[in-house]
C-alpha cells in the first residue's frame, strides 16, 4: 500500500471543501494548516476509538513482587488483548486474561493490571511484560507523519474533517460526507472484528505452554 501522510489527508480535505493548496499559508476566509491538522489529529482518535482498529505493544520490566500496574493512558477501555511474559534470552510464554472473580494470570481493575500469582522478588534477570492493546492514535505533527491507519480507510477521515470545515455551507454536501464517513466506519468495525478477538494465549497455551508461568521461577511460593 502506498504511505498516506498528514500533507496528502490535508491535501484531500482541500479538494473536498474546495480550498487551493496554494493558499494555505494565507488566512482569509480559508482554514489554516494548523486548525486542519487539529481536525484531522481529532478524526483519528473519534475512529480509533470507535473501531479499535489501532493496534500496538509496550514493554515494561516486571517489578519484583509487584502485582499491580497501571494501565497506560492511551489504551483504550477494554482494549487489551493479550499479554506475555518474555525472560532474559526472549523465550515467550503467554498469559491468559481470566475474570477478575477467578484472577489467573492477569486483570484488568480499576484502571490497572493485575498479575496472579504475584511475581516473586527478582536479584537479577528481570523478565518482560509484553502487551498488545488497542489505543488512541498518536497526534501527526510534520507533514511527513504517517496515519496510523490502514490507506484503504483515510478517506473516512478526509469526509470526517470535510464535515466539520464546511459547516455553515451547504448542508446536503455536509450530509454528504457525514454517511461516507459513516459507511467507512462501518466497514472498518467489520473489517477488524474477527482479528480483535484473535488471541494467541488461546492458540499456543493448550500443550507445550500449559502452566509455564508456574515453573519459570516467576512466582512466588
Amino acid at each position: 500500500m502506498s504511505f498516506q501522510t498528514l500533507l496528502d489527508i490535508r491535501t484531500d480535505i482541500r479538494d473536498e471543501i474546495g480550498e487551493p493548496m496554494d493558499f494555505e499559508g494565507a488566512r482569509g476566509g480559508y482554514w489554516t494548516k494548523a486548525e486542519l491538522n487539529r481536525r484531522i489529529n481529532r478524526a483519528l482518535q473519534e475512529i480509533a476509538r470507535a473501531t479499535y482498529c489501532n493496534e500496538n505493544t509496550f514493554e515494561r520490566d516486571i517489578e519484583s513482587g509487584e502485582q499491580v500496574y497501571a494501565v497506560p493512558p492511551q489504551v483504550l477501555p477494554s482494549g487489551t488483548a493479550y499479554m506475555e511474559y518474555r525472560t532474559t534470552d526472549d523465550t515467550i510464554y503467554p498469559m491468559r486474561y481470566r475474570d477478575h472473580k477467578l484472577l489467573r494470570f492477569w486483570t484488568v481493575w480499576r484502571n490497572c493490571y493485575y498479575l496472579w500469582p504475584i511475581p516473586r522478588t527478582f536479584t537479577e534477570n528481570t523478565p518482560q511484560l509484553r502487551v498488545r492493546f488497542y489505543g488512541i492514535t498518536e497526534p501527526l505533527v510534520e507533514d511527513t507523519d504517517g496515519l496510523e491507519l490502514h490507506d484503504a480507510y483515510h478517506d473516512a477521515v478526509v469526509h470526517r474533517v470535510a464535515y466539520w470545515a464546511l459547516v455553515g455551507e451547504d448542508a446536503n454536501q455536509r450530509a454528504d460526507h457525514l454517511s461516507a464517513f459513516r459507511e467507512i466506519v462501518a466497514e472498518i468495525n467489520l473489517d477488524y472484528r474477527v482479528r480483535q478477538f484473535q488471541q494467541p494465549s488461546d492458540m499456543h497455551f493448550e500443550g507445550e505452554y500449559q502452566g509455564a508461568p508456574e515453573n519459570l521461577g516467576l512466582y512466588r511460593e
